[in-house]
């Protein structure tokens, strides 16, 4: 009696830690106990003569099934992992043990199958093999990564170091300072152009990239944006068109400063890799309904065109189009594929069309506000001389920086421009010699990040003692090695006016001082 309640406890543990399954020699199911039924969903009364194919699932090759088939018909046991499927449609992976029944003739009756549910446990294998090849993947990316940005420094500070090097030698013409100069300013711009890309990537991934939305006119923002490539494309004897698709009244809400970035982006790509003919660049208002309208920016250009294998590339980030020179393969890779999640975060999409030997249109989409205003923007024509007007200036600015680098870049610019120019190294230092009268300035450019007193405070307490003594608001300007978006709020919230970032270009200083001092006669200064 003993004996029966020990084979009958036996067999309730087995029940209900195993699925069990027989079949006959042709793989048709015989019997199923009640663990079996649960987790594949099937009851007993659906199971019987169904053939075991029932639970196959696509995560196995035919040739996993027949050597597994090759093996129990050889009365061999086996012993693996399966993925089946259960009634639901849902698969289900299970630790499996399935034997051979041999009569005493040898030959083979049937087959048992013990099967343990390890779906579970499985999903965390997974995950984990999963995680550790997204961690490889992003290491490698991030080799990769490093590897690109360092070849791009070192190139670009090879040509800064190199030509300033250049520059001091002694004797040298007039021709060979400018053409000194020229390339260092070349590759100054390479270095900011990269630093601004990967700064906008990070805060992109990192969420951090908030909109700011603003009233456009498409067809005046595309021509501003062609303007600033007239002169190098002029230089290759490409021809540059600006195309509106839509009445030249109509303007949108969107974000304009991001716009112009992924618009400069595409025009940059494709002068880069045209060596002549024509640049398109589109804007059409594809669709609208009420107040939304759907705008599409392209840009078409007569290059060698790209390959199928090229294209699956485009638009992520680190990926490089080889062109027919290796001039052209310069660059960390980013560019589109900011402009990939610019768009995305428009709610938009990009695309291209291009084959080998037939040119390439790149195109973005964004939802716009559509809005009507009686305020036109007046056309910029793309035809300008490729120098920059920057008015004679005159007055007194005070320049509070404590890098003597940052210093003597801005004080040659502002003297260059025409203004006197004093100094203050940190913001106490500038504080003192506004409040007692030591410096009477016309316009204030203000860092930071300062030792004693940064920026932020001093421009804080001078605001302060402005409104006590209801004077006259003195402009101050944020000068500043910050990029982001916060720093110019930030910078605004403190009292400053503007704000400029480095590096300083000499041009957009001009344009800032002309917003808050009247300029005299004015000049032309050739901009590369």
């Amino acid at each position: 009696m003993r004996a029966i309640l020990d084979i009958a406890a036996f067999e309730n543990a087995l029940n209900a830690s195993m699925a069990i399954s027989t079949m006959d020699t042709n793989g048709v199911i015989e019997y199923a106990n009640p663990k079996f039924c649960k987790i594949s969903g099937y009851s007993l009364d659906e199971l019987r003569g169904q053939n075991y194919r029932l639970f196959r699932s696509s995560r196995h090759t035919d040739d996993f099934f027949r050597n597994l088939w090759a093996a129990i018909t050889g009365g061999k046991t086996w012993t693996g992992q399966l993925c089946n499927r259960a009634k639901d449609g849902s698969n289900y992976w299970v630790d499996t043990i399935i034997m051979p029944i041999i009569r005493p003739d040898s030959a083979i009756d049937h087959y048992v199958s013990f099967d343990v549910n390890i779906t579970n446990s499985f999903d965390v294998e997974t995950l984990l093999t999963e995680a550790k090849i997204a961690a490889e993947a992003e290491n490698t990316a991030k080799s990769h990564f490093l590897a690109m940005i360092s070849h791009e420094i070192r190139t670009s500070l090879n040509g800064v170091m190199g030509m300033a090097q250049m520059l001091m030698m002694p004797r040298l013409t007039h021709a060979s300072r400018t053409e000194y100069a020229g390339a260092i300013f070349d590759a100054g711009t390479v270095l900011s152009r990269l630093l601004d890309d990967i700064l906008h990537l990070s805060k992109i991934d990192a969420g951090q990239m908030d909109l700011m939305y603003s009233e456009f006119s498409p067809w005046a923002m595309a021509d501003e944006v062609v303007y600033l490539f007239a002169a190098v494309a002029s230089g290759k004897k490409l021809r540059l068109e600006t195309i509106w698709n839509g009445p030249t009244d109509c303007r949108y809400m969107a974000d304009t400063i991001r716009l112009r970035q992924m618009l400069t982006n595409l025009i940059d790509n494709a002068i880069k890799f045209t060596d002549c003919g024509t640049i398109k660049v589109s804007i059409s208002e594809l669709s609208r309904v009420n107040d939304l309208a759907m705008l599409e920016f392209s840009v078409c250009d007569t290059g060698a065109g790209i390959s199928d294998e090229d294209l699956t590339k485009l638009f992520q980030p680190f990926s490089q189009h080889v062109g027919n020179s290796p001039a052209v393969t310069r660059g960390a890779g980013l560019g589109l594929a900011i402009v990939r999640q610019l768009a995305e975060l428009m709610n938009g999409s990009v695309g291209v069309d291009s084959a080998p030997g037939g040119g390439s249109r790149f195109w973005f989409r964004i939802d716009a506000k559509h809005v009507i205003s009686s305020a036109l923007v007046p056309k910029i024509e793309a035809t300008k001389p490729p120098g920059a007007y920057l008015g004679a200036k005159r007055g007194l600015a005070l320049v509070v920086e404590d890098d003597v680098m940052s210093r003597r870049v801005i004080l040659a610019m502002l003297t260059h421009l025409g203004l006197e120019v004093a100094i203050a190294e940190n913001g106490q230092v500038a504080l003192d010699m506004l409040i007692d009268g030591k410096c009477h300035p016309d316009i204030v450019f203000m860092d930071f990040r300062m030792p004693v007193m940064d920026g932020f405070s001093a421009t804080q307490r001078f605001r302060l003692w402005e409104r006590r003594r209801r004077s006259r608001r003195l402009p101050i300007i944020a000068l500043t090695a910050g990029a982001f978006e916060e720093d110019r709020t930030s910078s605004k919230a403190v009292g400053m006016d503007d704000f400029i970032s480095k590096p300083v270009f000499i041009n957009e200083l001009s344009s800032i001082i002309d917003r808050y001092l009247a300029p005299s006669e004015g000049f032309f200064v050739e901009l590369r």
